[in-house]
């Protein structure tokens, strides 16, 4: 049944999706064969995260608290009510009552200590309502705390310590004013993870790097830096181009890379830069690549502009 919801949901048709979900609730809700809860629990979840998506603000938030309930005691299905209270959370933080999330967030490590992974995803959450509030002291207090428990950066924890370092990094960028003071807090996570050979660990290290390369690039005096960031990334990672999702990493470091060319007023290097991107990727399928040749065009076609060639911009 969770098969045919699947194929539903691929068609769009959102009505029947939620009615298959609710069908196996109403025919399994009951049974106590374990692997029977676990379907009723997959489908409580999968439906909850459907409402989310479909904006349904109040059937999403009853369908959280019905996993909460259901499962609180069960030892073996506790982690399916600690997940929903934390999705919850972000629904809220979503909807923007970031104090209601932040004492969700605090239930995880007080009433499910021993799920050690979601007490932390439950953390950095907090965190992250802490800066919707801009309390940024409490933030930071929350962040720092995680890296003082994590011994290891493993291909297990790594998206969650990517997202400490880039919310201290941000915190710095606001409060302090000091950009230097935001990329050294972004270039002690890279040191950390500079040399690992885990293929997971290197996506996250071109994606912070890309982070640090916007973080300069939003400050005019260091756009060379920027640009010295964007070379990096392509020099870094072009021997690991078939890896798909480096691969576009790498192809938007190269547009942007033009982009900051043009910003330093080398206009015909940007121009030249975007002629051969486009040419690269103008017969990519792959959605991402694709977007980023429409976008060479459309800045190769401003860059002309700026330089006066006016007719050259419409072909």
């Amino acid at each position: 049944m969770l098969m045919k919801a699947m194929i539903l949901s691929s068609e769009n048709h959102h009505e029947k999706e939620l009615q298959v979900y609710n069908e196996i609730i109403e025919l399994f809700g009951k049974s106590e064969e374990i692997n029977i809860k676990e379907l009723v629990a997959e489908s409580l979840k999968v439906k909850g995260e459907k409402l989310r998506e479909l904006e349904r603000y109040n059937e999403a938030l009853d369908t959280y608290d019905e996993i909460a309930e259901r499962y609180n005691d069960e030892v073996s299905l506790k982690e399916y009510a600690a997940s929903a209270i934390i999705s919850k959370g972000r629904y809220l933080n979503q909807l923007g009552n970031h104090s209601e999330a932040i004492k969700l967030f605090e239930k995880i490590p007080q009433e499910y200590s021993d799920l050690e992974d979601l007490a932390e995803t439950a953390q950095i959450n907090k965190a992250e309502s802490f800066v919707k509030l801009e309390l940024f002291n409490e933030a930071m207090d929350q962040y720092d705390e995680i890296i003082r428990k994590v011994d290891v950066i493993n291909t297990k924890n790594i998206s969650l310590i990517s997202k400490v370092y880039i919310g201290k990094s941000f915190i710095l960028e606001h409060t302090t004013n000091s950009v230097e003071d935001a990329v050294n807090c972004i270039d002690i996570f890279i040191g950390k993870i500079n040399k690992s050979k885990d293929r997971n660990i290197k996506r996250y290290l071109a994606l912070t790097l890309k982070y640090k390369a916007k973080l300069l690039a939003r400050y005019e005096e260091f756009l060379p830096d920027a640009l010295n960031v964007y070379e990096e990334i392509i020099s870094k990672f072009k021997y690991l181009s078939k890896d798909a999702y480096l691969q576009v990493i790498i192809q938007d470091s190269l547009y942007n890379k033009a982009l900051l060319l043009g910003l330093m007023g080398e206009h015909k290097d940007s121009i030249k830069n975007l002629t051969r991107l486009f040419s690269k990727l103008k017969n990519e399928t792959n959605k991402d690549l694709k977007e980023i040749a429409i976008n060479s065009l459309l800045s190769k076609s401003k860059e002309l502009c700026l330089i006066g060639s006016y007719e050259l911009s419409l072909t």
